[in-house]
Order: structure tokens, then C-alpha cells, then sequence
């Protein structure tokens, strides 16, 4: 390392032991800290801070202190100086680093015209999906994942606490054509639309930062948050690299036609809000039919299911503990719902 680079510390030098601290780094990443519960006023600006040697650090400027800091630019290199270091949070992570840095009044920022090259342009924590279900439910760190967008729901409204908020489910997959979905909100929702997704003169590779891992009827889901950045074909080597490797696996021109036919089919992704609904009208139904048969010992019932698999069973008349059997199977399906490969079928049972 030059005289020059000495006179800085490298980000994972930082720690609680002093306070004269002064470094040199590219924000990354820039956003507001918005509270939700106070009808989403600001709490802070928070950075991701990148050095020469890829160390990453969080760093928070209080509300309190935003107007001292609002020429910071993301993308831009500074020295920064007479800052504040804390253990970093228990929970909700933005980066692996065991201490983040806290703005004061005080602190001393101050832009560089340096050597755009010194400082990578981006560097993200990324996670291989197979490494997924080990950060599941624990909300340590969020999480940074990169993948293919593959399938993608419309956009709809929902309503949380009290507020409207833009909704999608997208699906992504790996080098190894390995799926995971995940929930966009707001912002997210309305930047990945169809046209980034069909669009077939380029493969949409996207990187999504400080998505949350949780586990939804055994299967992981992802989903965005406050903190979170998207980024679109970056050009950057995970970007080229992961495209490279998906192209490698299509031998011919058939081939990627079949992609592309499999992801339109995937342009509507089940909802698990819708799920929750099938649950509770499954078991509302149920609950009606044991009523029904408590009160009369013949009833007719139209029943929506679901068929996913047909087995070989014996005959009914040989089971000893059901005595109802379907009578008329009709397709229906409903023009409200547009779940992936689904069939939707009516059974009339007889008591």
C-alpha cells in the first residue's frame, strides 16, 4: 500500500477502540429510513460505505443531523472523518460487519477527486440460493440476491396498515435454474414490469439488496424492504457471469424459444395471501358439510377443489370409512383468478 493509502483506514479496520477514524469511501448505496407506523416520517439517511479493498460498512446519519449531509451523492467518493462507531444491530443487518458508523454534527465529509477506478462502483453480499434456507426466519442480516427474473405477477394494491401499497411476486432463478420468489413492494413493483421481463433481446438479470428470508409452507420467500435497492443488468462480473452460464445451457435455438414459451406461462405466480384464502374457504366448506349432515342425511353439494395428482384407489363401495363419492366432475375456470397451472374443478357429492 502507497503513502497516499496509509493515510486512510480501511473500513474493516473500523472499530470501538478510538475516534479519530478517517477513511475513504464510494457510498454505494443510499436511502431513507422511512417509520411506518408515524404515516412514513423520516427517520434518517442511511449509507452503504465501500473501500479500495471491498470492505463494506453501514453508516446512519440521524434525521437531526440530514441538512449538514445533503450534498452526499451516491455514487461519489469522500473522506469522511470525526464519526461516531457503535456495535452494529442485532437484527435486520444491512451488511456483515460488526460495528456501523453513526453521522454527528460534526463529522467531516468531504468529496474527492480521486481516481474513479480506486473504488469498485458496487459490491453486494451475495447469497447462492441453496444457502438460502439457513438464513430462513432469523432476520440477522438481509439479504442480497441476484438471479434471472423468470416469471411475474401483475401488479395489484393492498392495503397495510392502512396505507395502499403497490404490489408483485416475481420469480427468479440461478445458475443451476434453481427458482426462489420474491415479494416486491411500492417502488420495486412498479420498476420491474413486463417489459424489462420480456424483453428478449437481453436476458433480465437483477440484483435486489436487503430482502428479508422467511419460510411460507415450507418453501422459502424473499421479500423486499425499506432498505432494499434493485439494480438491472448491471455491468458488473456476477452480473456477466451468471448470464454467461445461463446461456452456456441452451444448445439451440429451440431450446431458448422453450424458455421463453415457459416464461410467459410464468407471467401469473400464486399469491399466498391467495392460498390463505383457498385454506379458509376449504375449511369454511368443510365446516358447512359436517353441519348439513348433522341436520339431514341427504344433501347435495357443489364443492370447488383443486385437482393436483389422480391416484388409483379402490372402489368406494369397499371402503369401510367413506361412504360419499363424486358424482359429476365439471371444469371450471374462474376468469378473477389467474394462478399458474391450475385446474379448478366442481365435485357434486352424495351423502
Amino acid at each position: 500500500m502507497d503513502r497516499q493509502s496509509q493515510r486512510y483506514n480501511l473500513l474493516d479496520e473500523i472499530d470501538t477502540e478510538k475516534d479519530n477514524w478517517n477513511i475513504r469511501a464510494r457510498v454505494t448505496r443510499m436511502w431513507e429510513v422511512l417509520n411506518i407506523k408515524t404515516n412514513n416520517e423520516l427517520m434518517s439517511v442511511d449509507l452503504v460505505l465501500l473501500d479500495e479493498k471491498d470492505n463494506l460498512i453501514h453508516a446512519s446519519i440521524r434525521k437531526s443531523f440530514v441538512n449538514h449531509f445533503r450534498d452526499i451523492q451516491e455514487g461519489k467518493i469522500y473522506r469522511i472523518k470525526y464519526f461516531g462507531v457503535v456495535k452494529n444491530k442485532d437484527a435486520y443487518r444491512i451488511v456483515n460487519h460488526k460495528y456501523m458508523i453513526r453521522f454527528y454534527a460534526t463529522t467531516s465529509v468531504k468529496l474527492l477527486e480521486t481516481n474513479d477506478e480506486l473504488i469498485a462502483k458496487q459490491k453486494f453480499e451475495l447469497v447462492p440460493f441453496d444457502e438460502l434456507k439457513y438464513l430462513a426466519d432469523k432476520n440477522t442480516t438481509l439479504t442480497d440476491v441476484i438471479g434471472e427474473i423468470v416469471g411475474i405477477s401483475p401488479m395489484e394494491k393492498i392495503e397495510v396498515r392502512g396505507k395502499k401499497l403497490n404490489k408483485r411476486l416475481i420469480e427468479l432463478q440461478d445458475n443451476r435454474r434453481e427458482k426462489i420468489r420474491i415479494t416486491v413492494w411500492d417502488k420495486f413493483a412498479e420498476a420491474i414490469n413486463e417489459d424489462i421481463c420480456f424483453d428478449n433481446s437481453v436476458r433480465p438479470i437483477i440484483i435486489i439488496t436487503s430482502t428479508t428470508v422467511k419460510t411460507y409452507m415450507r418453501k422459502l420467500s424473499l421479500s423486499s424492504t425499506n432498505s432494499s435497492k434493485l439494480y438491472v443488468n448491471l455491468d458488473i462480473p456476477e452480473v456477466i457471469e451468471l448470464r454467461k452460464s445461463l446461456e452456456e445451457t441452451e444448445f439451440s435455438l429451440d431450446e431458448k424459444e422453450k424458455k421463453i414459451e415457459s416464461l410467459q406461462l410464468s407471467r401469473s405466480i400464486v399469491d399466498p395471501n391467495e392460498i390463505s384464502k383457498m385454506k379458509r374457504t376449504l375449511l369454511e366448506t368443510l365446516t358447512f358439510i359436517k353441519t348439513e349432515k348433522e341436520q339431514s342425511h341427504s344433501s347435495d353439494f357443489l364443492v370447488p377443489v383443486e385437482i393436483s395428482d389422480v391416484l388409483l384407489l379402490p372402489s368406494p363401495s369397499s371402503s369401510s370409512h367413506c361412504q360419499k363419492r363424486a358424482t359429476a366432475v365439471t371444469p371450471i375456470v374462474p376468469a378473477t383468478l389467474g394462478y399458474q397451472r391450475s385446474a379448478y374443478s366442481t365435485a357434486k357429492e352424495k351423502a
